[in-house]
């Protein structure tokens, strides 16, 4: 799927070092190529180094070594730039575009697949365009921005419908299908995987078909080229007859003059010679005719080799990429699974309400799983087999996505157990999951400095008290239309700290009159947006808690989270988002 350059440059360096590469590993081809391009540059053919060149990150590229592939291309378009070679600038630039994928730099990523877009635009080769366009939406989709990869994904997808590309156009489908059910849209998500899920049916048909069309093809094969050895020894056999019938015609014209001689002498004389010359030029002539078909059939020898080669190696990439398509549908599935069990361990809201009518969670991972989570749990009293305590809190571990998953279901553990052993004030709560999460994490041994932030709060309804302590995070609430903040302890659950020189202040509120109350994690405040792309900051985000305060809690909800997404904008998701609020009347 490349551009006639392209193609020209395949040509040429396969036919020089084919045989070479096949027989050695690749540390070696590299270490050939290195040669071959020291070799060019000595006789200044920039158009073999710039090719040798691109073997070169090619090998670096194929091996892993990503720096070293980048830095090689970087030399390849010095050269294909001097020479005016768009086909392997082209090329050059997809790469790149895919190293800096690969190494998460998509931003880099996106400038890379758009110059190779230009380029492949200007040749007008529309299947190098869509491979770049999906090069494009991959980028946006792995920067949260789903919004943006669907112009660019529609775009490569009607190119390969022109094309009759069945497998890129069946990639085209699922990737459309993920992105659109990342944006909420169900309808078009359950389209897209429709379409995707019949070419998936039919192509496990036609794989069958395949199987059986391929025994019948090699039979078939040697067929024709028996059919073809016999048609070339008719030819030649035909060409021979032919020149044996010229010779026996200047024979009988030779006797017929031979006759006339006596007669003729001097008319015999002079035509002998004007035969002789005959004969000389058909020679030549017949001469020049072999070495014609000769030349042709080398010459057409060598094309089909060469086009046998980039046919096996097109086949080699697309059995790769479709290697690569399947691991990442496997790892993105392995992640969806995490987050069905992330989410089971989560308390469910149902359970929450029970004890906390008017509440309210607004829960936004960045990836598929969270570093953030909620923890809720009825707690004993004070008295024996009282239990009118419960105890809610909003965590923010260190990390997102998976790292941030795996250290929420530990700080999950943690809690339950603590709570379990009978432990109901918030300061020792927080100071014995300090202790639990270090001697977990062998922090003192390790030199781990991985915890959380947290704010935690316990109701006492028969007191009337609020109890609050945070690691790190606040906790704000509204009582008489006036708002009030308390901070939480400059230090983090665990992170590297010894256990024993921690400890965490309560505060108690009373609870006696209507109470608004605000916990959460610091991925609201800290959103980049805005006209000036600036963080949302606590400020700005107190007086919005302030402002909705008095309406219901979930329209509370409703407008935090529209008030988000305002401030973000076309901007990506920086952090897992977490606020919790709830009233209490008692």
């Amino acid at each position: 799927m490349k551009l006639i350059y392209s193609i020209l440059f395949f040509l040429t360096t396969l036919s020089l070092s084919f045989y070479s590469t096949a027989q050695n590993s690749t540390q070696e081809g590299i270490e050939s190529y290195k040669e071959k391009l020291h070799e060019a540059i000595q006789t200044n053919d920039l158009q073999k180094a710039a090719a040798y060149s691109y073997e070169i990150a090619r090998l670096y590229f194929k091996s892993g070594e990503l720096k070293e592939a980048a830095k090689e291309l970087m030399v390849t378009l010095s050269y294909s730039e001097k020479i005016n070679n768009s086909g392997i600038s082209q090329s050059a630039y997809y790469t790149l575009g895919l190293i800096h994928h690969d190494l998460r730099e998509y931003n880099d990523a996106i400038k890379q697949f758009r110059k190779s877009y230009k380029l492949a635009e200007k040749q007008k080769d529309e299947l190098a365009m869509a491979d770049n366009s999906i090069g494009i939406a991959q980028c946006y989709a792995a920067l949260q921005r789903h919004k943006r990869a669907i112009e660019p994904l529609e775009e490569a997808l009607s190119i390969y419908i022109r094309h009759s590309q069945r497998e890129s156009r069946q990639y085209c489908y699922n990737l459309l299908a993920e992105y659109h059910k990342q944006l909420g849209n169900g309808a078009k998500s359950n389209e897209y995987f429709s379409h995707y899920s019949l070419m998936e049916s039919e192509s496990n048909r036609e794989r069958q078909l395949s199987k059986m069309e391929e025994r019948i093809g090699v039979v078939e094969a040697e067929k024709i080229a028996t059919e073809r050895a016999l048609g070339i020894k008719e030819s030649e056999l035909l060409e021979q007859s032919q020149e044996l019938q010229k010779v026996e015609d200047s024979l009988k014209e030779a006797q017929e003059l031979s006759e006339k001689q006596q007669l003729q002498i001097n008319l015999l004389n002079t035509e002998k010679e004007l035969s002789d010359m005959t004969v000389k030029e058909q020679n030549a002539r017949i001469q020049n005719e072999r070495l014609l078909r000769n030349s042709l059939i080398g010459g057409v020898a060598l094309a089909g080799a060469l086009i046998f080669v980039i046919f096996i190696d097109y086949r080699r990439k697309i059995k790769t990429n479709k290697k690569i398509h399947q691991q990442n549908l496997n790892i993105t599935s392995s992640i969806n699974y995490a987050q069905r069990i992330q989410q089971a361990m989560l308390p469910h809201l149902e359970n929450i309400g029970e004890l906390l009518p008017d509440h309210f969670v607004l829960f936004k991972p960045r990836d598929i799983v969270s570093g953030d989570f909620y923890w809720f749990s009825e707690l004993p009293g004070d008295q024996p087999g009282e239990v009118s305590n419960f105890g809610i809190a909003a965590v923010d571990c260190t990390g997102h996505g998976v790292p941030g998953a795996f250290m929420s279901m530990i700080g999950m553990n943690a809690l339950n157990g603590i709570v379990n052993r009978g432990i109901n004030k918030t300061d020792q709560i927080l100071e014995n999951l300090h202790h639990d999460i270090t001697s977990a994490l062998r922090q003192e041994e390790t030199g781990n400095r991985d915890g959380m932030d947290m704010a935690l709060c316990l109701i006492k309804r028969n007191e009337k008290i609020l109890e609050f302590s945070g690691a790190k995070n606040p906790l704000v609430y509204i009582q008489n239309n006036e708002l009030h903040h308390i901070k939480g302890d400059v230090h983090s659950i665990g992170g590297g700290k010894k256990g024993k020189e921690t400890r965490f202040t309560q505060h108690k509120i009373k609870i006696d009159q209507p109470t608004t109350v605000y916990i959460f994690s610091d991925g609201y405040v800290d959103q980049f947006g805005g006209l000036d792309n600036m963080k949302f900051m606590s400020k700005r985000f107190k007086q919005l808690l302030y402002d909705i305060h008095q309406l219901p809690l979930e329209e509370q909800k409703a407008r935090l989270d529209k008030s988000f997404y305002e401030w973000k904008g076309d901007g990506r998701q920086i952090d897992d988002i977490l606020v919790i609020g709830f009233r209490i009347d008692i």
